[in-house]
């Protein structure tokens, strides 16, 4: 694993992470790529989620989904002329430094490992603030659309889903799943450490229970079928709940299938 915490401001954040951002794109470029208003509106109809087209090079929101307005409290035109600083104002000073966070981890995975491909990022349980001041946690998935021949990402897509009613613990935590050649790789991290690890936020045994929960099996059908003990399941399923900082069984799996783990 690999230590990357790094102290923060406010007034220095924007500049931290464009520092990371000008070493992958020392040259900006013309982005020819555009989805219109109608169809990424169409994509986010009747979801609590917001829809984003992102020009990572530029650096620069170029679609986002006018359900943003119900979500948020801020209309489309807000963020189009604030852009990606209007985001950033609206994270809660103890998940501040989320962005630089999740910035620096996707640039040492492309500077030691080379180039990737088919990259799906989860980060869950991110704190953002409503128009109205209160508090919102949302589930953040985020895909690469295209790549630059060097292997800089292009053009990404990204959902907000609001997960409030889901989340209990303060913490947030990130997961990516990427492709070096013929081999996936998944690595995750916590907020509390900032440290990304070589392996999925949930184990295998921990997976194989999480199936058998999902399929409605109690405690003692799951033991017999695992060969484990039932103290072991209950366990297992507690130590689950703990480390995704969900409220429950039921929100374990709605987020753990929403973040492709099962």
């Amino acid at each position: 694993m690999s230590n990357i915490t790094t102290t923060l401001n406010y007034d220095g954040l924007f500049n931290s992470i464009m520092k990371l951002h000008n070493i992958l794109y020392p040259q900006k470029k013309d982005i020819t790529f555009m989805l219109n208003d109608n169809a990424i509106n169409s994509f986010a109809k009747n979801e609590n989620s917001v829809k984003v087209i992102f020009d990572q090079a530029n650096f620069k929101i170029l679609n986002i989904s006018e359900n943003v307005e119900t979500i948020l409290g801020f209309t489309q035109s807000d963020f189009y002329k604030a852009n990606m600083g209007l985001f950033l104002d609206l994270l809660t000073p103890d998940h501040f430094h989320f962005p630089y966070t999740w910035a620096k981890w996707g640039m040492d995975i492309h500077e030691k490992l080379g180039i990737n491909t088919n990259m799906k990022t989860t980060l869950c349980g991110i704190k953002i603030k409503h128009k109205d001041g209160h508090i919102m946690r949302f589930l953040i998935r985020h895909s690469v659309v295209e790549y630059f021949e060097n292997g800089t990402i292009k053009i990404s897509a990204m959902t907000f889903d609001d997960v409030s009613h889901l989340m209990k613990a303060d913490f947030y935590w990130g997961r990516t799943e990427f492709d070096i050649g013929t081999n996936r790789h998944i690595q995750h991290l916590f907020s509390t450490d900032k440290k990304y690890i070589f392996n999925d936020i949930i184990s295998d045994r921990e997976k194989d229970v999480l199936r058998l929960i999902v399929k409605g099996m109690e405690s003692k059908e799951i033991a017999e079928t695992l060969f484990i003990s039932t103290h072991t399941v209950d366990n297992h399923r507690r130590n689950l709940i703990a480390r995704t900082g969900v409220r429950d069984t039921t929100a374990l799996i709605h987020i753990c299938k929403m973040c492709g783990i099962i």
